[in-house]
């Protein structure tokens, strides 16, 4: 099972890196205290996280802000513990096709929103997460710093692989409000390394 799944992946992969990134109609630099819509994506790795990334969505929304989530497990059905909401959806691996692209309604919404922030929460890299980020029509797209996926982001954060989730929002919010918003900017073409 394993070497079939390693050789999915690196179909995925390939079929992920042909795919043709839609250009954003609007990169904008926003800082989180301007950010009025703001979209949560991750990939689940267990309960605590789950719970993390809500705390974190409840937080947002205790300051008005407008949050839609899109989450990803890796099992058929979603575990008891995170039902989907309505501006929270949670998808399994029925809704990812045979090289982990995901399909369907709840897919293409959350990709077209246009939020003024995209947060990505996943810690490692994830081929389901990755072909959403390379649609998404968000202003300012945020996630964790990986070599290989530096065309996803506007700012990356390169953090050490032991930071736990609540550590790793924490830090992206710290430097969410301390970047000097422009009204009107030149489309990012290299993304910002912090530490």
């Amino acid at each position: 099972m394993k070497i079939i799944n390693s050789i999915k992946t690196k179909i995925g992969i390939y079929f992920l890196k042909k795919e043709t990134l839609k250009h954003r109609k609007h990169k904008e630099i926003i800082s989180f205290n301007e950010a009025k819509h703001i979209g949560i994506i991750y990939k689940v790795v267990d309960e605590d996280f789950h719970n993390s990334v809500i705390e974190f969505i409840k937080t947002l929304q205790d300051i008005d802000i407008d949050v839609h989530a899109l989450g990803f497990v890796d099992y058929k059905d979603i575990p008891h513990y995170c039902y989907p909401k309505i501006k929270h959806k949670v998808l399994t691996l029925k809704h990812l096709n045979w090289h982990y692209k995901p399909m369907g309604i709840d897919v293409n919404d959350f990709s077209n929103k246009e939020f003024d922030i995209l947060i990505d929460l996943t810690m490692n890299n994830y081929i389901p997460v990755q072909y959403v980020l390379s649609h998404s029509q968000a202003k300012y797209i945020v996630g964790k710093y990986y070599e290989t996926s530096t065309h996803y982001y506007d700012m990356m954060l390169k953090v050490d692989n032991s930071f736990k989730i609540n550590e790793f929002i924490k830090v992206v919010v710290e430097y969410l409000k301390i970047i000097k918003p422009h009204k009107k900017c030149i489309p990012i073409t290299k993304q910002l390394e912090l530490l």
